[in-house]
């Protein structure tokens, strides 16, 4: 699964993007801020309230792999390549 902390389009993003096993840590521990702003516009396609993508972000990360977070530039590559490992 692909989760990006983006609402523009590609043509708009930057070039240079941080690739990484998603962690809801953040999320968990701070339920209150991460519940306090509406869904964007991708995010209403998918979830019917910000309750719905809260719990599915919190459930998706499998804690058992680990992965050093690296950039990749967009323009340079057509394919990403990693290698998780596990804990």
């Amino acid at each position: 699964m692909g989760l990006m902390d983006y609402d523009g389009s590609i043509e708009s993003a930057n070039q240079v993007v941080e690739i990484s096993l998603f962690d809801p840590t953040w999320l968990i521990e701070n339920k209150k801020l991460a519940m306090a702003w509406p869904l964007l516009k991708h995010e209403k396609t998918k979830w019917k309230s910000r309750e719905e993508q809260y719990n599915s972000m919190t459930s998706c990360r499998n804690k058992e792999f680990s992965f050093q977070p690296f950039p990749v530039d967009l323009h340079m590559k057509s394919e990403i390549i990693f290698k998780i490992s596990k804990r």
